[in-house]
């Protein structure tokens, strides 16, 4: 399955920005919302909103 970036399918394991969601909902627990803070700021700069 095709993700588009910052979502990584590593062996059909769900990576956000490099991070392993599996871990991390082991480590915060469930539900969970991870954001890249990278895709964030780039889209903030896109718009002309970057600080």
């Amino acid at each position: 399955m095709a993700l588009n970036w910052p979502y990584e399918n590593r062996g059909g394991y769900l990576y956000v920005d490099g991070v392993f969601t599996l871990n991390a909902a082991r480590r915060f627990g469930t539900p969970l919302y991870l954001y890249s803070e990278e895709k964030i700021r780039t889209i903030q700069a896109h718009n002309g909103r970057f600080h």
